[in-house]
């Protein structure tokens, strides 16, 4: 008990930490290969920052897997030992048999007063090649026989039916991470960290709507419910920041990061489908090696495709789009960036850590728990900033309201959708109806 308790503070507080310093990276301003100071708006620059956080995650399944084979190789020793003891005291007492009976037929031969021991081909074939060579191929046979089911049982259940997952199917999801999480990053310049957070509730309704006409899944009603109710909030929080907007100008971005940031989700919700696939119909694919491969991936692609394209496209970042120079410069410059980007970077590699070393342990209603705990702490912290330092967080406006209301809704649909909070009613009524349908027909 105490120890789920620690896994849900620990995954609360990095994903909080996760969400903050993203938010806080954007607002920081410092020089860069350029002057005059200008804001870390370096969304790709993130993402690079988070693959290298997945990618110490594949450090867990390199110890996994070095800990499976360490465990089936002492198996086999151990179990073959002990076989090979057995068959020592066998053959020890096959000896000691073979012995007393040629003692025996001796004495009695000496008893009757012959030498038929010494000339009789039948006590030679009895005691050479009939009892002694046939239990010596038996011995061979069981020992034989006993190595193959050692090594059968040392591996897993379904090897014979298992091929190795190649590598380079992790490299579709790992796609779909760059782009749903760049996507995001862009989204959250241009909306409060609240507001990102919330909004990223809408891939439950993404997720919906991919299990129904991809893979041809059936909702349950209380399903529908809470996607309906989910998307409700997320109306209700997406008029709160755009009426919380003064001008025009920053209506048209707070619109342009809501778009942004719905974009990302339904990408994540198509790389969340692509791995649930992958971890149901491949037995030798565990969280840990999708995580870890996709943050390899994700890490080459963005250091040797994204950023250097981004680089060379035109743009107002020193005449880039993104200019990943100017990012390093700007993180040497300036301490509480760089240490932002290390917190951020800490922040995926621990909450990955907890998230996965703990998995069985957390049921449906742990997880609600912490993804609505921790937009609380986010929405929180993000006020408390905004009291000292208005740059850096969030200030309470009437619109506010409505935003909460917004997150009720959320929490509320989210709890209904993954059937946390129970509507029996609503089953018991749609059986009736259609019970009634079909008698009626």
């Amino acid at each position: 008990m105490t120890q789920t308790w620690v896994l849900i503070l620990g995954m609360l507080t990095t994903g909080s930490v996760n969400t903050v310093s993203k938010k806080a990276m954007f607002n920081t301003e410092a020089v860069g290969t350029y002057s005059p100071k200008h804001h870390f708006d370096k969304p790709f620059t993130q993402t690079l920052i988070m693959f290298l956080g997945e990618l110490l995650v594949i450090l867990m399944y390199l110890r996994d897997l070095r800990i499976k084979k360490k465990q089936q190789k002492l198996t086999y020793q151990d179990t073959f030992k002990i076989n090979k003891d057995n068959e020592d005291v066998t053959d020890v007492e096959e000896r000691k048999k073979l012995l007393g009976d040629k003692n025996k037929k001796t004495n009695s031969s000496f008893e009757d007063g012959s030498n038929q021991s010494s000339h009789d081909p039948d006590f030679h074939s009895n005691s050479g090649s009939g009892s002694g060579s046939g239990s010596g191929s038996d011995n061979i046979n069981t020992i034989n026989n006993t190595k193959s089911e050692l090594k059968s049982l040392t591996k897993d259940p379904k090897s014979k039916q298992m091929k190795k997952t190649s590598i380079w199917l992790f490299l579709l999801p790992a796609i779909c991470d760059v782009f749903g999480t760049s996507l995001a990053g862009l989204g959250l310049m241009y909306t409060t960290a609240s507001v990102f957070q919330m909004l990223r509730g809408s891939i439950i309704v993404f997720s919906a709507i991919i299990a129904v006409t991809v893979m041809r899944r059936k909702l349950h009603v209380y399903q529908w419910t809470g996607i309906f109710i989910v998307t409700a909030g997320l109306v209700l929080v997406g008029l709160s920041s755009i009426k919380g907007e003064k001008s025009t100008r920053s209506v048209n971005k707070t619109l342009l990061g809501i778009l942004f940031i719905l974009l990302g989700q339904f990408v994540s919700a198509s790389q969340f489908s692509i791995e649930e696939h992958f971890l149901k119909n491949k037995p030798d694919v565990t969280p840990q090696r999708v995580v870890g491969t996709e943050g390899m991936f994700g890490t080459i692609i963005m250091t040797a495709i994204v950023l250097p394209i981004l680089y060379y496209i035109p743009g107002k970042d020193n005449g880039s789009q993104e200019n990943a120079i100017d990012s390093a410069v700007m993180i040497s410059n300036n301490w509480f960036l760089a240490l932002m980007v290390v917190l951020y970077w800490l922040s995926i590699a621990f909450y990955n850590f907890f998230s996965l070393t703990f998995a069985k342990q957390l049921s449906t209603v742990h997880r609600t728990l912490i993804d609505t705990c921790r937009t609380l702490c986010v929405w929180l912290v993000e006020i408390l900033i905004g009291i000292s330092k208005p740059k850096y967080g969030e200030t309470w406006s009437k619109w506010s309201f409505l935003q909460l209301g917004g997150f009720f809704l959320l929490v509320l649909g989210t709890a209904i959708h993954h059937g946390v909070l129970k509507l029996d009613f609503l089953q018991k009524y749609f059986k009736k109806k259609s019970k009634a349908n079909t008698l009626s027909n």
